[in-house]
C-alpha cells in the first residue's frame, strides 16, 4: 500500500517509492512480484512499470471521478507509453 488504508483518495506516502525501489532490487532472488495499490497515477505507473511492478490497482486518483465513461478512462490508461 502506498497510502494510509482506509479511504478513498488517500494522499501517496513519499517514502513507498524508496521502499519498493529496495524491493524490486530483491524480487529475482526472491521470487516475488509487486503490485501497487494507492495513490495510483499515470506518472506512478510510467516510473515504476518499467521498473518491474507487475500491476497497479486503479481508484480514485486515475480512474474514478474523472467525468469521463470508464472505457475511455481506460483506454486513456493502457496508451500509457513508458
Amino acid at each position: 500500500m502506498s497510502v494510509n488504508p482506509g479511504n478513498a483518495g488517500q494522499m501517496f506516502l513519499p517514502y513507498v517509492g524508496k521502499k519498493i525501489t529496495k524491493l524490486l532490487s530483491m524480487k529475482e532472488d526472491m521470487d516475488f512480484e509487486i503490485y501497487w495499490d494507492g495513490a495510483c497515477s499515470a506518472d506512478k505507473i510510467r516510473e515504476f512499470a518499467p521498473k518491474g511492478v507487475k500491476g497497479f490497482v486503479l481508484g480514485t486518483t486515475l480512474l474514478f471521478g474523472r467525468g469521463k465513461p470508464y472505457g475511455e478512462t481506460l483506454q486513456l490508461i493502457r496508451e500509457l507509453r513508458f
